[in-house]
């Protein structure tokens, strides 16, 4: 068994690392106090305040009123006031020790970079390796560099401490992570609290241990938690299970796109004889700990979001790490001694932890922080795992095709304004663009939505057909609104709008997710009091244009607007390569797909072909054509205008083509009658013909840009090109 050191033991070591080194590493199985007691005892040691960063909300508030309750009964009213917690939305600040959710610290640090009166920052859950964790360790190592007196001190239940510490030059204290051992019986993974039992079994699936783990537990007294890559493998289990179990199973999903009454629902506990099986992602791995789990069947993948290679986004299936195959069976060893089946061979070596977020997905909201706390060479921060220098690169393209930087990087009043703002630089420059416009209130509402990261609308895989019908027939209802206002954002928006409106029935009958409303409410909330202290509000002089909001959209997304290809299918500027709109887009029910398009995500999806991908656009957008040519870098109009005489009429013939970073978007072509007198003109000049037609066709060009309008709207050749003529052959000398 690893060697698992006691509190009492631990304390005196830590206080002397603590009070001689400003940077430390700690490693110590889950439940043995490294996030209620270090604190703690740090406060007894030093003088100034202790924030304790924390990856979710939940963690920061649920810590604090753990340790402030603890002290309560040990110092009584000595106690009032000494922990406290700060999170978005809600705050009960503490004089000396405060748990902080990362964004809360991030703020802090922009707010007053060298954290005066703070002496010691502990940052929790570092081996899950966020991308705010990594940005929050660099710039806390840059500040110790001006301040000795702060410490840093990281703590986690299964990071390789001492890798971590050579890292970032600090001093490495295992008190004793969760860790696996072998015993003359087998593998044991053990978490400081119970002993859990490994059983390999490669060759069997789900069903199979099921059926093993009730032969050996008949009395069903354990639950059941069974590790899957994602939501639709949990979906399509869940069908599996039920069909060939029956009534006798309490079988629950839980996910991180369920609001919170969902995941609930994990928590409960069956009647006596039922036995609950609970299929989850590898949110149940440290963020959820569901009670009662005796058994885990781990299948050992885990989908993880990144930018490939290609520069797109995708959900990559991947083998889990072995500091995650140790967590996940540690959740059978929280209430008694446990069994974990793994269900791949013991020879298959693992990573030793999880690739860090910070090397594997956008970095533009990090970068628009850093440029806005003046930090102008981001690469230079000592980060734990460094990102490469192209990764950089890639999100200074994107800030500044926002404007929210300049051509020398530095950053612009309009990123300032976005960086105010507690949203993503591409959702903050949508509210900004309308800004005192009557379509603020709209962007507001869609934004609030879209930042909750969660979806709006429930599955209604579990209700009877006559009643998904109709719920489905309502939905599609809405989804005709949506389409005509032109972006799919608009869903949430108008969802939101009915939550305020407190229009509970219609929501229920739609089968709303009421967490994620909740918590868009909230945001919504937050960035209107935001504004509210610049005195900026929403026009009410004029109507709400939800073509104008769609402009502020596409604003938003001014780097990746889609060109129309055929069809409903878009061709991506640049590269060439086609890209299908999700089928749950609302733009799909118009009538006719828009020009351009503006998607909230583009998505890479491997199919089932060996080596063959498709790209697939949600969160669509329609781009009104000229806001959509102003957006993009690299366009081009091509006209071709040429004279024709039949007779003794003169007929011009215009062709006009708009091509956008190499695709062809639109073509116009009509011919017309010239005016008489015009045509006086231009007989007489026709040794100088050429002249005219290339004067022209430049005042088309431009025109075609600015007004696209005129030349795309069905009405054939504006009249505003005679003016245009008459001016060409005066600068000819006619």
């Amino acid at each position: 068994m690893p060697r698992i050191l006691e509190p009492e033991k631990a304390r005196d070591i830590f206080l002397e690392a603590i009070s001689k080194q400003n940077r430390l590493v700690v490693a110590a199985p889950t439940g043995w106090g490294k996030s209620t007691l270090l604190p703690l005892w740090a406060s007894e040691a030093l003088p100034g305040r202790i924030l304790i960063s924390e990856p979710r909300r939940v963690a920061a508030w649920s810590l604090a009123a753990y340790v402030s309750e603890r002290l309560t009964q040990s110092l009584g009213e000595r106690a009032k006031g000494l922990v406290g917690y700060i999170i978005r939305f809600d705050h009960q600040e503490g004089a000396r020790i405060c748990y902080v959710t990362e964004g809360i610290l991030l703020q802090m640090i922009q707010k007053d970079p060298s954290l005066s009166g703070v002496s010691a920052v502990f940052v929790d859950e570092f081996h899950e390796r966020g991308i705010f964790t990594d940005t929050i360790v660099g710039l806390l190592l840059e500040v110790s560099k001006a301040r000795s007196d702060l410490r840093l001190v990281i703590l986690s239940a299964t990071i390789d401490g001492l890798r971590v510490a050579e890292r970032i030059g600090g001093q490495f204290l295992d008190f004793g992570a969760s860790a696996i051992w072998e015993t003359p019986d087998g593998e044991i993974v053990y978490n400081g609290r119970f002993a859990v039992e490994v059983r390999y079994r490669p060759e069997s699936d789900i069903l199979r241990i099921i059926e093993e783990i009730e032969a050996a537990d008949p009395s069903r007294e354990g639950s059941v938690l069974v590790f899957l890559p994602g939501k639709p493998e949990i979906s399509e289990m869940e069908y599996f299970l039920r069909t060939k179990l029956g009534d006798d199973f309490y079988i629950v999903p839980l996910h991180g796109e369920q609001d919170v009454a969902e995941q609930k629902m994990a928590f409960m506990t069956p009647p006596p004889g039922i036995r609950k099986i609970v299929l989850a992602t590898n949110v149940a791995e440290t963020s959820i700990t569901v009670p009662d789990v005796r058994f885990v069947i781990d299948l050992g993948w885990e989908k993880v979001s990144r930018f490939l290679p290609s520069g797109f986004r995708a959900l990559v299936p991947e083998r889990i790490s072995r500091s995650s195959a140790v967590q996940r069976a540690g959740r059978a060893g929280r209430t008694g001694p446990g069994v974990v089946f793994r269900l791949w061979p013991k020879s298959e070596p693992l990573a030793e932890s999880r690739t860090p977020e910070i090397l594997r997905e956008d970095l533009t909201s990090v970068l628009l922080y850093l440029k806005r706390i003046g930090v102008s060479h981001p690469e230079e921060l000592q980060f734990p795992d460094p990102p490469p220098p192209e990764r950089w690169a890639e999100a200074q393209r994107v800030l500044h095709a926002l404007g929210a930087i300049d051509e020398r990087g530095e950053i612009t009043p309009l990123g300032r304004s976005m960086a105010e703002l507690p949203l993503t630089p591409r959702l903050a420059r949508m509210v900004l663009e309308v800004v005192g416009s009557p379509e603020l209130d709209l962007i507001l509402q869609a934004v609030s939505v879209v930042s909750v990261g969660k979806p709006v609308l429930l599955p209604l895989d579990r209700l009877a057909m006559d009643e998904a019908m109709a719920i489905i027939k309502q939905r599609d209802e809405l989804m005709k609104q949506v389409a005509e206002m032109g972006s799919d954002l608009f869903l949430g928006a108008m969802l939101l709008e009915r939550f305020r409106e407190n229009d509970r029935a219609g929501l229920e009958q739609l089968k709303v997710r009421k967490g994620t409303l909740i918590e868009a409410n909230k945001i919504y909330e937050q960035i209107k009091a935001l504004l509210r202290e610049h005195r900026i509000t929403a026009s009410h002089g004029k109507d709400l244009d939800p073509a104008r909001a769609c402009s502020a959209i596409a604003a938003g997304l001014a780097d990746q607007i889609l060109v129309r290809f055929v069809g409903s299918e878009y061709a991506l500027p640049d590269r060439h390569e086609r890209v299908l709109i999700g089928r749950e887009s609302a733009l799909l029910k118009r009538k006719h797909m828009p020009d351009m398009l503006a998607p909230w995500e583009i998505r890479e999806i491997q199919t089932r072909k060996r080596n063959n991908r498709i790209l697939i656009a949600t969160g669509n957008t329609a781009v009104d054509l000229r806001v959509g040519l102003h957006l993009v870098r690299s366009k081009q109009v091509i006209c071709s205008i040429r004279f024709q005489r039949f007779g003794g009429s003169l007929y011009m013939w215009v062709g006009v083509e708009i091509w956008v970073h190499g695709v062809r978007l639109r073509l116009a072509t009509s011919s017309v009658l010239v005016p008489s007198e015009l045509s006086e003109l231009l007989t007489a000049a026709q040794e100088r013909e050429e002249q005219v037609i290339s004067l022209l066709r430049a005042q088309v060009e431009q025109d075609v840009l600015l007004n696209p309008e005129r030349w795309f709207g069905g009405g054939g050749i504006p009249s505003e090109i005679w003016g245009w003529l008459r001016q060409a052959l005066q600068a000819v000398g006619m």
